[in-house]
């Protein structure tokens, strides 16, 4: 494996190799060097850590999806509170928003369980057999 990846089924991504991926990747495409910025950054955009099951450790949003690079444009950064955390509301938006975008395609990947799919809810739930971190 490279130093990062689309798993089999297209839903998700996985680092395989940290600090090569902190030194080549992060440090020129992203204005970073420390990997844990990267993933606070990716919660930000409502990306969610598979915690369980065969893509454990990826990374996964319903806009971001292999073959698809437009779905992308209508993923936004989470609103901040008052209290200057990042509100949940903005990953249900940009999950309804995906569902009304192309829900079909989605849906029939999803659906389809190839490998271990796992699909994330407007809370982050269990479904697909996997864990999803908030």
């Amino acid at each position: 494996a490279g130093i990062v990846s689309w798993l089999p089924h297209g839903l998700s991504f996985r680092v395989h190799r940290r600090r090569d991926f902190e030194k080549k990747v992060i440090k020129k495409y992203f204005n970073q060097s420390v990997f844990k910025s990267f993933a606070r950054q990716l919660h930000m955009y409502s990306f969610r850590r598979v915690t369980e099951g065969l893509d454990k450790g990826a990374y996964h949003h319903a806009l971001f999806l292999r073959d698809r690079p437009g779905l992308c444009l209508h993923m936004r950064r989470l609103p901040k509170s008052k209290k200057g955390k990042r509100q949940p509301q903005g990953a249900r938006m940009a999950i309804e928003s995906e569902n009304s975008i192309d829900s079909g395609y989605h849906n029939e990947i999803v659906g389809g369980a190839r490998g271990n799919v796992n699909a994330v809810s407007s809370a982050g739930e269990e479904k697909g057999g996997a864990r999803l971190s908030q």
